[in-house]
């Protein structure tokens, strides 16, 4: 099994639906031994905004939890558009010891989050393009361990019928890779979307793979769970697909310092869960 769930989000996220407690017996009840509380600190939500980053209360919801029910939990945060502010981005980091931080790109500057967008309605090739790049210039500069599901933009384009390749943006995508591998950071992978219409994680098995052959060690693996059933979905293809493509190791983080640890020979035996993919119109957001 992988025994470590590094994308959860709680009450703490303005679109999380359970207490850290209820996480971590989920997370116990599947053999999972350790999960990283990471919850949303949108940089660019000024405050009053119901995705400005309130981090007392991350704060609370973590400390009534911590090494519930045999379960280690580690204080995380999913640092999104931190380009957009940087000083509220590193305010942020200085506030607390954190175990571990996601940096993550969920909208373009001046633009709704990418579940809002109408996808028939824009150049998604253009909207594409400035995701990677904007994400590369975050690389570059950001201070955080592992890039969170850098397809994000392609999870929500089957709802509107379009099935989007990487191919056009391969070049782009191995500059990020390389960017991270050159400054010792990492990449996520998101289970997220495996069992939603776009049926793959976040990034998919080919740059996972490429991200293997250009020389990346550093590799989490998170289910980006809003609810406690979501807790380790997916794990199983994951731990196959990286066994497949050559990984011996995934990537756990004490203080924001890396420790490698073994892939398992069995695998967590999670059934697919709810796909936390509701009526757009309804406001569920699950990024």
């Amino acid at each position: 099994m992988l025994p470590a769930d590094y994308h959860i989000h709680t009450l703490a996220s303005p679109d999380g639906k359970d207490t850290a407690d209820a996480l971590a017996a989920a997370a116990a009840e599947r053999g999972i031994t350790e999960i990283a509380l990471t919850d949303h600190c949108d940089c660019d939500a000024p405050p009053g905004d119901p995705w400005h980053y309130d981090f007392d209360a991350s704060r609370r919801v973590f400390s009534a939890a911590k090494d519930t029910r045999g379960v280690t939990v580690k204080f995380g945060v999913e640092l999104g558009q931190c380009d957009y502010n940087r000083e509220f981005a590193d305010a942020v980091l200085a506030n607390a010891d954190y175990d571990f931080v996601i940096g993550s790109l969920h909208k373009l500057k001046g633009c709704p989050d990418f579940y809002y967008l109408d996808y028939q309605n824009i150049d998604i090739d253009e909207c594409l393009r400035q995701h990677f790049d904007e994400t590369e210039r975050m690389c570059r500069t950001g201070d955080f361990e592992v890039l969170g599901h850098l397809t994000y933009p392609f999870r929500y384009a089957p709802a509107f019928g379009l099935s989007l390749s990487i191919e056009p943006y391969w070049q782009q995508v191995t500059n990020i890779l390389k960017i991270l591998i050159d400054r010792g950071m990492g990449i996520e992978v998101n289970t997220g979307a495996l069992f939603s219409d776009l049926g793959e994680t976040m990034p998919p098995e080919p740059v996972i793979r490429l991200y293997r052959e250009l020389g990346g060690t550093v590799l989490t693996v998170g289910s980006d769970a809003h609810a406690a059933e979501r807790v380790g979905e997916g794990f199983k293809q994951v731990c196959d697909m990286l066994s497949r493509i050559g990984f011996t190791h995934f990537t756990v983080f004490d203080r924001r310092t890396p420790r490698q640890v073994p892939l398992p020979e069995s695998v967590l035996k999670v059934k697919a869960g709810p796909s936390g993919k509701k009526d757009r119109k309804a406001g569920n957001y699950n990024g």
